[in-house]
Parts: C-alpha cells; sequence; structure tokens
C-alpha cells in the first residue's frame, strides 16, 4: 500500500489534494475510491464472464458435481462483492480502531453466512441426487422423509454458524448450549408424541415396511398408500376415503401387505343342493377345474367336493391369483364366478341356499 502511495506522490496532484480530513488525505481517499471501483469491476467480471463460461463448461461435462459446485459460487450475490470491495479498499487509509473493530466483526457473520451458504447448497445437491436414484428405482418413492433429513441438516448448520459467531463475540458459548440442551429436554417431554410419530416415520423409511402405491390392511381398514408423510401416513380407501393413520400406530400394529405378493392363494367354496346326483356331482368337480383353467390370471391347485353342510353339498378350490395386486384377484374371483354360475345352469345344478323343513303333527 505504501508503495502505491509513494507513486501517486510522483504525479503532480493539485494542493487541494493534500488536505487531511479524518487523517487521511483527499489522494488517500481517491486511492481508496479508485481501489473500491476496480475490486467491484473485476468482481463483475467474474460474475458475468467467467461464471457463465464455467457454467457453459460444466453442462456439456457428464459429471453433475461442477454443476452443484458453479450453481454455488453463482449464488454469491452482490452483497458479498460490496462488501470485498470496501474491505479491501479501506486497507489503503487510516481508520478509527471502532471502524476497524466493526470491519472485523462483519467479517466473521460474512464468512460465516457464506460459508454456511455453501455446506447447504452442497448437502441439497447431494439429497437431490439421493432422491434422483430412488425414484429412477422407484416411481412410488416418497422425498419427504429424505426432505427432513435434509431441514434438521440446515437447521444445525445455521445454529453451529450462530454459535461460531457469537463465540467471536466472547460469548460463553459453553454454558448457552448447556441451557439449550436443559430447554431441548423440556421441549422433547413436551412433544412426545410428535417425536414419537417423527422416529416412526425414520423406522418406515429405512425399514420399508410398505411405500406409496402398496395395497395394506391395517386392523379393519384397508387400502393404498397414497403419502409417507412425517407425523402421518394417508391411505385411500376401497370406497375413496382418506385414512390418515399416525406412524407411530403404523410401527405398532401388524400390518398386511399385499403389494409385496408375487401371488395370492384364493379359497373359493361353493355349495349345491342335496337333490344334485352323484354323476351330476363328478360334472360340478369338471367344471369348476375347467372354468379356473381357462382364466389366464389363475392358476388351479386343487378341486375337492369337500363336506356335506347343513343345507349343501360344498366343493373346496384352492387357486393361485398369479399377481398380488388387488383389483386383478377382484377381476380373476368374479370371471370364475360368472365362469361357474354358467356352467351350473347349464348342467341343471341348483347353487344351494339355507333351507328348513317344518313338519306339522295332526293331532
Amino acid at each position: 500500500m505504501q508503495s502505491i502511495l509513494n507513486i501517486i506522490s510522483t504525479f503532480d496532484l493539485p494542493d487541494w489534494m493534500d488536505n487531511v480530513y479524518m487523517g487521511n488525505s483527499l489522494a488517500e481517499y481517491s486511492l481508496a475510491l479508485v481501489i473500491f471501483g476496480i475490486v467491484a469491476i473485476t468482481l463483475y467480471i467474474f460474475k458475468t464472464v467467467i461464471i457463465h463460461r464455467l457454467k457453459d463448461f460444466s453442462e456439456k461435462t457428464p459429471v453433475s458435481f461442477d454443476n452443484a459446485l458453479v450453481r454455488m459460487i453463482e449464488g454469491y450475490g452482490w452483497p458479498l462483492y460490496v462488501f470485498l470491495s470496501l474491505y479491501i479498499s479501506l486497507q489503503f487509509i487510516e481508520v478509527s480502531g471502532n471502524i476497524l473493530s466493526l470491519m472485523d466483526d462483519l467479517t466473521i457473520i460474512v464468512g460465516v453466512y457464506y460459508i454456511v451458504k455453501s455446506l447447504q447448497r452442497l448437502v441439497e445437491y447431494g439429497f437431490y441426487g439421493v432422491v434422483q436414484r430412488r425414484l429412477i428405482n422407484d416411481k412410488n418413492f416418497d422425498p419427504a422423509i429424505l426432505e427432513l433429513f435434509e431441514k434438521v441438516i440446515d437447521v444445525l448448520l445455521w445454529v453451529s454458524g450462530a454459535l461460531i459467531v457469537l463465540q467471536n463475540f466472547g460469548f460463553n458459548v459453553t454454558t448457552l448450549i448447556g441451557g439449550l440442551g436443559i430447554g431441548g429436554i423440556a421441549i422433547a417431554f413436551a412433544l412426545q408424541n410428535v417425536l414419537a410419530d417423527l422416529f416412526a416415520s425414520i423406522a418406515i423409511f429405512f425399514d420399508k415396511p410398505f411405500k406409496s402405491g402398496d395395497f395394506i390392511i391395517v386392523g379393519t381398514d384397508m387400502g393404498v398408500v397414497k403419502k409417507i408423510g412425517v407425523k402421518s401416513t394417508r391411505i385411500e380407501s376401497l370406497d375413496g376415503q382418506e385414512l390418515i393413520v399416525s406412524n407411530k400406530e403404523l410401527t405398532e400394529v401388524r400390518v398386511n401387505n399385499f403389494k409385496q405378493m408375487s401371488k395370492r392363494r384364493v379359497v373359493f367354496r361353493i355349495g349345491v343342493a342335496y337333490q344334485t346326483t352323484s354323476t351330476q356331482l363328478s360334472q360340478v368337480k369338471d367344471l369348476i377345474k375347467k372354468v379356473i383353467d381357462e382364466v389366464e390370471t389363475a392358476s388351479l391347485d386343487r378341486v375337492h367336493f369337500y363336506v356335506f353342510g347343513d343345507s349343501a353339498l360344498t366343493f373346496e378350490a384352492v387357486y393361485f391369483v398369479l399377481s398380488g395386486d388387488f383389483n386383478m384377484y377382484m377381476d380373476t374371483q368374479e370371471a370364475i364366478n360368472f365362469g361357474v354360475k354358467d356352467g351350473l345352469e347349464e348342467l341343471g345344478v341348483e347353487i344351494a341356499y339355507p333351507t328348513q323343513t317344518v313338519y306339522v303333527k295332526n293331532t
């Protein structure tokens, strides 16, 4: 800095430039102003030209991390550039201790702020990559839990940055952290139900008992999982209603997940009237076998004349639906029902229904 001032002193400057105000001559103020302009213009060129070219170059490369770095640098706006220009220009003049102290404090605040912002952008990039990879493998993937983790990390970053600033300002951070710990325990007790649901959602995310799009049964309720949230899971029931079940409840009860089945075993029974002859009974058995074999989505296991019931001769058939999808199961069962009904009508066999014979004794 002194060498620059010596060079300037060799120029033939007007006498009024030697006038001193607040410890600096007008020539020194002019130099500081010129330095401010040079730094500001340099940073402007860096932002509009160099970063723009780096952005174009990064978009042409297959590596995505360089895109994140360029976007991170691009996010540094004019407040930072003006501060850097002012900080550098002040090095060329004499300023009071209060101003120097203020600039040092501002340097700490600005530095911590932009460091936290940079880390936040890197975390955002990392979580974005994880979500995109999960969506490729699972179109129904719900990123709510990952978004929660990202927000928690963001809060931790900002809290850590605030503690660093306070420590540099002379505050006793250890005592403050201790107080926050006691307050955190009190808050945890007050929000224990909410936290229980939160940890349950984390357990669901990692254990994966079900995911969005799965058909599940919880107690007496059943439906398709629409969204797994932070506190609750939304299920669309068969009649179109939306059921909201707390995540804590879902981790404490038995959940039947039918979407995970590769096939579904079905036990099918039908009763015919007692007037049916033995020949017709054999024909009914063959009919049920034929009907199930002709349904493409079903695989026959067995068919038997099962039992002499109270009011029917009952047949039992066992078959497998070649999918865990509930709608396919219903379509398959419907096709079998129609086929068996039509076949029984052609055979002249009556489907049994509860009957009762009453004998009246004449007195």
